[in-house]
Formats: C-alpha cells, structure tokens, sequence
C-alpha cells in the first residue's frame, strides 16, 4: 500500500476510497467528466435522453440502452440520480459489466466498461457514453458528439492513504508544497530590468499597485540605475514590457524561466 500518490479527483471519486485523503490539489491535468451522445440526437438532457430512448426500449426489450465508459461507479450514480431515470425505473439499480463480472438488477441499462478508447463505441451505434475531456474539441470534431450534461470536474491532486499518519503526513505536506511550487512557477517569468534612479519611485508603485511582484520589487540601487527583479504572469509579460520600456525607459531586460515558486 501506498503511503503517497498522485491522482485525479475523478478516480478517487470513482473508486470510492474514504480512507483516502487529499494533501493538495496540483492544479494540472484538469478535466470534466461528461455525459454525450450523438451531435444529431435530440436529446436536450439526460432525462430526455431516458424518456426517449425507453419508449423504443418497451417495443423491443432485447435491446437496452447500452452506455460504454471507464467510470462505472459515478455513470451508475449519475443515472440513478437523474429524474427521468427514476421516473421511469424507480430505484433498481443499472446492470453494469467489467471484465465479466456483472452486478445490477435492471436489465433494460446497461453500463459496460470500455477498457480504452470510449468515444469510439458511438461509431459502433451506441447510444451514450460518459467520458473526460478537457475542451470538448475531440468529441466533437473527431467523433461527432456533443455534451449533454457535465457529472464532475476534476484536476491532479497529491493524496495520502491511511498509513500516511504523523511524520509521514507532515513529510507529504512539504513534498506537496514542492511539487505545487513546480507547477506553480511555470505560470510565471523572473525578469529583470535597468531604470534610471529618477524612475524608480514611479516603477516600484506601478509594480506593486499592479500587483507584478510577489510580495515587493527586489531593488538594487546604484549611482545613476537600479536594478529590478520581480515575477510576472506569463500571459501579462507582452503588454508590461511594453509599459516598462515606455513609461520607465527600462533597459538590460531579461526574461528566465521559473522553476519553482513556494510563496
């Protein structure tokens, strides 16, 4: 057993673990867990979906709805919590398959483990499958499907089992602090830059009302320039240095990447 691990939310979730704790959440390897179906189906909701499909059902029971995933657990409970499901089949459970054991008592859906790519058994004339994606792009570029209702989102997290108790609990809060301070500082570049020392009042309160640095410039002065270090928000550098070099005649600029950032 393992004291540590990294895992995504929706496999703890999934997998129902309650001894399992989360230390931190990473923040990378961010998805949604989502029901869909055809693009041209006319479904609106998962409860259109039920109401639909098992009107069709009742003419001919030796075809049931067949939903193809990797999530069987939160499928099963996301089925049974929707209204149209339960309007129409009360509380029996979804039969569900994988790798041959069978568990369930409703016949007519059925929840069938996928074991690889999901998105691929609607081409094979399934009617529902319940998968992750990140922008949704693939399922409907690749695979002609569309969103029909979202079951969770989900992200890496560090987690720690129940052996992970006293030191070891305090050593995975520091090795998560570790691991996040490395996410954390691709976010950002450590830059540096020259102003003339009549600038340096004007460019210390821009850098700090405009929230540039992570608690106050780094200022080194000298006779006639200082020197300024702070970190800065990939996604605002263009649009900063630009402001730099006009407002503040900033010079010697360099731009280093960040390999870690603990605040």
């Amino acid at each position: 057993m393992l004291d540590i691990a990294i895992i995504g939310e929706d496999w703890v979730k999934e997998e129902n673990c309650p001894n399992v704790i989360r230390i931190g959440d990473l923040e990378y390897g961010k998805t949604r867990l989502i029901v869909a179906v055809p693009s041209t189906a006319q479904y609106k909701s998962l409860s259109d979906f039920f109401t639909i499909q098992c009107n069709r059902v009742q003419y001919n029971r030796k075809k049931p709805i067949l939903c193809f995933t990797e999530y069987i657990n939160l499928t099963r409970q996301k089925f049974m919590e929707n209204k149209g499901y339960q309007r129409i089949f009360g509380d029996k459970r979804p039969l569900v398959q994988v790798r041959g054991l069978v568990n369930g008592e409703n016949n007519l859906v059925q929840i069938i483990n996928s074991d690889g790519i999901t998105e691929g058994f609607i081409r094979k004339g399934v009617s529902i499958i319940v998968d992750n994606t990140q922008t949704g792009k693939t399922l409907k570029n690749e695979y002609n499907l569309k969103e029909l209702e979202q079951i969770m989102e989900s992200s890496a997290g560090l987690y720690a089992g129940p052996t992970c108790t006293e030191w070891k609990r305090e050593k995975a809060i520091e090795i998560f602090e570790q691991l996040y301070g490395a996410i954390a500082g691709k976010r950002y570049f450590d830059i540096k830059f020259n102003v003339q020392n009549k600038y340096l009042k004007l460019v210390r309160r821009y850098l700090i009302e405009e929230r540039l640095c992570s608690d106050e410039p780094t200022i080194t002065q000298g006779e006639n320039y200082a020197a300024i270090n702070v970190l800065i928000l990939r996604e605002r550098f263009p649009l900063i240095l630009a402001t730099l070099k006009r407002d503040f005649k900033a010079s010697a600029i360099v731009r280093n990447e960040v390999k870690q950032f603990i605040r």
